[in-house]
């Protein structure tokens, strides 16, 4: 939630081009869901979010709880699951 539009819109189309050169769809956003939830509906369906904010849980299965003080501390299910992670820092120093 601390990026201008412009930057929510430069890192989504990054993640779009890299997605492309790779033939991959699914992205994991690492403590990003200003990046996820400004993705269309139809690109989310293969996209997950990773985050510490339980209301995000309303995104269904593509929410999963992150905490970075544990970042190892993630669902089996998920490891290698996703052809790109979108990270962000949790701290702004």
């Amino acid at each position: 939630f601390w990026y201008s539009k412009f930057t929510i819109d430069t890192l989504c189309d990054a993640t779009r081009e890299s997605l492309a050169l790779c033939n991959g769809k699914r992205v994991a956003f690492l403590s990003t869901p200003s990046l996820f939830f400004s993705l269309k509906s139809n690109e989310r369906k293969e996209c997950a979010v990773f985050d510490f904010d339980k209301s995000l849980g309303s995104c269904g299965g593509n929410y999963h709880f992150y905490d970075f003080n544990h970042p190892t501390n993630i669902d089996d299910g998920c490891r290698g699951q996703f052809d790109l992670v979108v990270i962000d820092p949790p701290f702004i120093s």
